[in-house]
């Protein structure tokens, strides 16, 4: 089974056309009683009992510029440079198997700190030590985060983070960026303490605003059209609120059948004029596109049974450019479990 996911991962990245480039981001998931007093509870707006970090990316961005993301970011040679120097300085979980996997979390909380101001890192460094080493680090004399740890004795918490999903991006979008597409993988983390909330902010570089939001209130901001989500973030954030309505459950959460299929099988989406029909008649949308995903009675590369639906519906064009309007995933469990007995 193993190997079958394997080759099926190394399949949906096969195409010779675009290039893909690797990103890891963190998905913060912070209790509401951690997050700092100032944050009311009328902002939060919250069906949930935590709140899920995004940050705004900035307008000169070149991919996704002013679209809230959950922090993360391109990996660097220098993650991978860490990730097999460090060793013992690397606090590691069973998950953690390769050099890949180790270099992505490198990446995921590298990125996290950078954008977002939270250092998944044992032990935890001061908030001046922690302010100071953000700062220098995005002037030219600024050191690397790696001297900033080994300054501290401390070691980046790769055990923290749990695989969530990964998301490739779909060949004709990948064929149209400059660089490539992404093969952009996700990862799930709690924020360890009230410290750690309190020290999150915007690096006011890349991304030019942080919000603390509960997944349910944030899709309302979307349909609102106060937010602006990509499709792995709008998907992501709909799988919060369908399945974690507390973090206490998120080991189950992670493991039941539906988190066990995202986790183990990419997301690459195909068009489907067929499908964007179909939703659209149900939903009366303008412009409008289907994103069809692993699973779906039409995906070209990985269908499940006949019957079985898993796309997204994104509105395209206006000031918004892009809007995800609905995930069509009915029935849930019978349409991942057929798919995932064949790997």
């Amino acid at each position: 089974r193993a190997s079958a996911r394997k080759a099926m991962a190394d399949d949906v990245r096969s195409d010779p056309g675009p290039t893909w480039r690797l990103s890891a981001s963190t998905v913060l998931l912070c209790k509401l009683s951690l997050l700092p007093k100032r944050q009311s509870m009328e902002e939060l707006d919250a069906d949930e009992d935590y709140a899920v970090c995004l940050v705004t990316r900035s307008a000169k961005s070149s991919a996704w510029a002013n679209v809230a993301v959950f922090p993360g970011g391109q990996v660097d040679e220098s993650d991978f440079t860490y990730a097999s120097t460090a060793g013992s300085r690397l606090a590691t979980d069973n998950e953690t198997s390769s050099a890949l996997d180790i270099a992505l979390r490198v990446a995921a909380i590298r990125e996290a700190f950078e954008e977002a101001g939270i250092l998944l890192a044992h032990p935890a460094p001061s908030k001046a030590d922690l302010m100071e080493a953000r700062r220098s680090m995005y002037s030219s004399r600024g050191a690397a985060l790696p001297s900033y740890l080994d300054a501290w004795g401390a070691r980046l918490d790769l055990g923290s983070l749990r695989k969530l999903a990964c998301w490739v991006t779909p060949d004709i979008e990948a064929q149209r960026m400059k660089k490539g597409g992404f093969e952009a993988h996700f990862f799930v983390a709690e924020v360890p303490d009230a410290a750690a909330a309190e020290a999150a902010s915007a690096d006011d570089a890349e991304v030019t605003h942080l919000l603390w939001t509960s997944p349910s209130a944030a899709l309302r901001r979307a349909a609102r059209g106060d937010l602006v989500l990509a499709p792995p973030q709008w998907y992501i954030l709909d799988d919060l609120r369908r399945r974690l309505p507390h973090l206490d459950g998120l080991a189950g959460f992670l493991c039941d059948p539906i988190g066990a299929f995202l986790r183990s099988v990419p997301l690459k989406p195909h068009n489907d004029v067929r499908c964007a029909m179909d939703s659209a008649s149900r939903s009366g949308a303008g412009s409008f596109y289907s994103m069809v995903l692993p699973g779906d009675e039409n995906h070209r590369d990985f269908p499940g049974p006949a019957g079985h639906v898993h796309r997204m519906l994104v509105e395209a064009g206006g000031p918004i450019k892009m809007r995800t309007l609905s995930v069509d995933r009915q029935p849930e469990v019978p349409m991942l479990l057929p798919l995932q007995s064949r790997l």
